[in-house]
């Protein structure tokens, strides 16, 4: 039987169980603005915050983040970059959303941010679950979004059959994540 590229990726996604032992990839970026200031600036130091909830020891959900660092070169602005950091190792069903944050590091006085993520509880009961990173002043926050389960399991695949690309609002960073 002959299946396109795009078919046989589809089948390959849906026919994994959701949850297997795979885990889940900050596949490829691209960013197209240096995010640096100055004539001679090199590329920016990204960030990679990945938010997720969690049973602490005391067996009540608390939040966790995993953070990540790319120092970009100048000539790497506006291409392709293969980054395969290994983000989790499962997803649980009971985590309805994890968070990515992408910023710039440009230094400054420390300060804290908050995510808020859905989670269903021990008893099946839906709560707000919170998880906190540090940043500085004068950082640059690129990317910013909730991840349902549903969309890297399921629905992370665009028409061609490529991972799809999940971009800011400026459309100046885009970013996949790929189950493997």
């Amino acid at each position: 039987m002959f299946l396109s590229q795009y078919a046989a990726k589809k089948m390959a996604c849906n026919n994994r169980a959701i949850g297997s032992d795979s885990g889940i990839y900050l596949d490829k970026f691209n960013a197209l603005h240096s995010y640096e200031g100055g004539l001679s600036a090199g590329g920016p130091e990204l960030n990679f915050i990945w938010c997720h909830a969690g049973l602490s020891l005391s067996n009540s959900p608390t939040g966790f983040v995993n953070t990540y660092r790319y120092n970009m070169k100048g000539s790497e602005v506006g291409k392709e970059i293969q980054l395969d950091y290994r983000i989790r190792n499962f997803w649980p069903e009971n985590e309805v959303e994890n968070v990515l944050v992408v910023f710039d590091s440009d230094g400054g006085k420390d300060k804290t941010a908050t995510r808020n993520m859905r989670y269903i509880d021990l008893f099946g009961k839906e709560t707000i679950v919170s998880a906190k990173f540090k940043y500085e002043r004068r950082d640059e926050f690129i990317f910013d979004k909730t991840f349902t389960r549903k969309q890297i399991y399921e629905d992370n695949y665009a028409t061609s059959g490529d991972l799809r690309q999940y971009k800011n609002s400026e459309n100046l960073f885009w970013v996949t994540l790929a189950v493997k």
